[in-house]
């Protein structure tokens, strides 16, 4: 209701497509950020999120990554994970990326990094590296982010959640 009421809020189009993504809506949760992107074309968060719902939807997304990165600022985190879906960097370079001295802000980026790295090892079809990325996201106790939650809801449609 609220998006029917300001159909031009980035926010609540992001907040929606999200929500759509842990359910498996890839196609729609890509539409609401699609267009949140247009909104807000410089948040680099919203863009990893949109290139994820369209290589989860079936399209091929990358091209759309692309254009979307070229008004990015690569340089501060998250931009070396767009860097990754481009193929401009590997796994370790993240990782590398994702230390800090701050403990904290550490374990924030690992949350994220292997929140997305596990969608790079579903899309490119290796289940198994997903799992463990995934799992890695939850063993970081970053609970408030929406990595943890997407990598919650990875394990249980993967149907690998661990039983507590």
């Amino acid at each position: 209701y609220a998006i029917q009421l300001n159909p031009n809020n980035a926010g609540l189009l992001t907040n929606r497509g999200h929500s759509q993504f842990y359910v498996g809506q890839f196609a729609a949760a890509h539409q609401d950020l699609a267009k949140a992107i247009q909104l807000n074309p410089k948040d680099t968060y919203e863009v990893l999120w949109e290139f994820l719902t369209g290589a989860r939807s079936g399209i091929d997304a990358r091209a759309e990554l692309q254009k979307n990165a070229a008004v990015l600022d690569l340089k501060p985190w998250p931009g070396i994970i767009v860097q990754l879906y481009l193929g401009a960097v590997n796994a370790e370079s993240v990782l590398s990326a994702a230390k800090n001295p701050d403990p904290n802000k550490e374990k924030q980026q690992l949350c994220e990094a292997y929140f997305y790295l596990g969608e790079l090892s579903l899309i490119a079809g290796n289940r198994a590296a997903a799992i463990l990325f995934f799992q890695n996201t939850l063993k970081t106790g970053i609970t408030n982010y929406i990595e943890y939650t997407g990598a919650k809801q990875e394990l249980i449609r993967l149907d690998a959640l661990p039983k507590s």
